[in-house]
């Protein structure tokens, strides 16, 4: 096999690989479109979304939220579908960019307070902003979501 113009080698091929590999890290670590206006601050306190008829509240601790130390994710329903949930789930991800699965399920904490603990990782980038998608599954009826951006402290 040959290349146009010269003889086609893996490790050049590796290092082309490589370099476009390093080059969506450094500079995609973020979404151009993202609406950074509503982006919550934790160390105002909970911030709070409508999903339909229910509320959802969320608070991350410790406030300013750092990267790669454990946090405290506490989600408050309220609102009629909060009787029969089943499920509350927590969804990590950095707008434009795959940073690996990080779901977080929630433990019931009774009242309509949900309750867990995970690692938000650090960008190779050094990009902060950060997508936590609440997904609450009822048993019976339709699953509702609240996102909430935030940023990562430095």
């Amino acid at each position: 096999m040959s290349c146009p113009g010269r003889p086609c080698r893996p490790g050049r091929l590796m290092a082309c690989a490589l370099f476009i590999f390093f080059v969506v890290i450094i500079t995609g670590c973020e979404k151009a479109s993202v609406d950074t206006a509503n982006v919550c601050s934790f160390l105002k306190g909970p911030c709070t979304a409508r999903s339909g008829e229910l509320d959802v509240s969320l608070m991350i601790t410790p406030a300013p939220v750092p990267s790669m130390k454990d946090l405290r994710f506490v989600v408050e329903l309220s609102g009629p579908d909060t009787a029969s949930t089943a499920t509350v789930r927590l969804g990590l991800e950095m707008p434009g960019m795959y940073m690996g699965e990080n779901i977080i399920t929630l433990e019931d904490a009774g009242g309509g307070r949900y309750e867990g603990s995970g690692i938000i990782p650090t960008c190779p980038s050094g990009k902060r902003l950060w997508s936590a998608l609440v997904s609450v599954v009822p048993e019976e009826g339709r699953i509702r979501s609240a996102e909430f951006l935030f940023e990562v402290a430095r």
